[in-house]
């Protein structure tokens, strides 16, 4: 669904999320501090969250990370809360995002595809 693409599970267990867009004023930091700001408004049940800056291939980036209820009309509701990890980072002019959402009980897994999506993602 552009401007985003996803990546779900056979059983929608799990969803990889990109988005390329402009770069935010304020850099990776400011976009996912912004994303936080307003967790509690777009996502129902925000909760144990963090933005925290980082560095991602030696360009500036963020991580943000999250769990929420899962109740939103794109999620199976019996599969119940969701864990959410969450890399921005700039790059030739564009910021990048990459997330992973994933059961609660399952963040583990969930996780490890977030690093394997993060490690393996290209540009060109």
């Amino acid at each position: 669904r552009p401007p985003r693409v996803f990546y779900n599970a056979p059983d929608g267990s799990f969803r990889i999320g990109i988005h390329i867009q402009k770069p935010h004023p304020d850099g990776p930091l400011g976009a996912m501090r912004d994303s936080h700001a307003s967790g509690p408004e777009d996502l129902p049940g925000y909760r144990d969250a963090s933005v925290r800056e980082t560095t991602y291939r030696g360009h500036p980036a963020a991580v943000w990370t999250f769990t929420w209820s899962g109740d939103a009309p794109d999620f199976d509701p019996a599969q119940g809360p969701r864990r959410t990890y969450d890399l921005a980072w700039e790059q030739d002019g564009k910021l990048y995002d990459i997330w992973v959402s994933s059961p609660l009980g399952d963040q583990a897994t969930g996780k490890r595809h977030w690093e394997t999506a993060t490690d393996t993602f290209a540009t060109d």
